[in-house]
């Protein structure tokens, strides 16, 4: 028998430990905690396919692979946290389907996130944040259904102009004055 689900949420840890011996991950919840980061060791839970670290007010790192070999990871839940940014390698999760980022302090998304290599991403929600600029790969989404962006400081949404399979778009508190 491996560890494939671990729940350690609602306590106040501060840290988790390494998670090399945790092949078989496939979710880790670690939400409403006291976490300020993630082991880098998360990287060798190549299984994994769920994060979820809602809560962590002083959480603002994700490990800078996490993504990049967890070719199944299919949802990262960071709301509520203290993010500053996020790993540039969660453009390389194929099996990126749900990510939510609200409530950080984001300034921008990577760059090619949604784009073709990520034909599984349906929801982004990354609300309440200080986005300038939305992330080019969304010309490109093939199955993204749902944008949440209310509440940033988002300058232009051109990049949405390509994406035609959006049902559902927020932008709650965008400056009016710059849509027209």
């Amino acid at each position: 028998m491996f560890l494939e689900h671990l729940d350690v949420s609602g306590n106040a840890l501060r840290a988790l430990p390494s998670l090399s011996g945790c092949k078989a991950l496939a979710r880790l919840d670690c939400a409403s905690n006291k976490l300020r980061s993630l082991p880098v060791s998360l990287s060798a839970c190549l299984e994994l396919r769920e994060l979820c670290c809602n809560n962590n007010r002083d959480l603002e790192w994700l490990p800078t692979d996490l993504g990049l070999f967890q070719p199944k990871l299919t949802g990262v839940w960071c709301n509520g946290c203290s993010l500053l940014e996020l790993p540039s390698s969660l453009e390389a999760a194929v099996g990126l389907a749900d990510l939510d980022v609200g409530g950080n302090r984001l300034r921008s998304l990577p760059n090619a996130l949604g784009g073709g290599q990520q034909p599984n991403l349906r929801t982004i929600r990354c609300r309440d944040n200080q986005i300038t600029k939305l992330p080019g790969g969304l010309a490109s989404a093939v199955s993204l259904r749902c944008l949440d962006a209310s509440c940033n400081s988002l300058e232009e949404v051109d990049v949405l102009a390509m994406c035609g399979t959006l049902t559902e778009v927020s932008f709650f508190l965008f400056p009016y004055g710059q849509l027209v």
